[in-house]
């Protein structure tokens, strides 16, 4: 497990083309709370697939958590968090192959 790695599942809500990017808006559930989170990748020859993502659709990723500072009023600064993903999958055996899956989108029974 590298430091600032995540690894989740979630049900795809939209994928929006920004450019370079792909934002990948998710839902996922943690401990019976719901979570929308946004996911970004940039664009590359592998994974094209993305912009074909359905609503709904499961996907399973690899990222990492990116911070950014701007310096506001009174030299304050001002923090950014990113999710950033560098490896998305449909099957659901990546998650399996996965250590510890931090966020996992699959409801959990009492």
């Amino acid at each position: 497990h590298k430091e600032n790695e995540v690894k989740l599942a979630g049900l795809v809500l939209n994928v929006v083309d920004h450019g370079s990017l792909y934002y990948i808006y998710l839902r996922t559930v943690v401990h019976g709370r719901s979570y929308i989170l946004l996911a970004k990748a940039y664009k590359t020859e592998t994974n094209s697939f993305v912009a074909k993502l359905k609503h709904g659709q499961q996907i399973y990723l690899i990222g990492t958590i990116q911070t950014k500072y701007r310096t506001g009023k009174e030299e304050r600064r001002i923090y950014f968090e990113d999710l950033i993903a560098t490896d998305i999958s449909l099957d659901s055996s990546f998650e399996k192959e996965a250590e510890n899956v931090q966020i996992n989108s699959k409801e959990e029974t009492a």
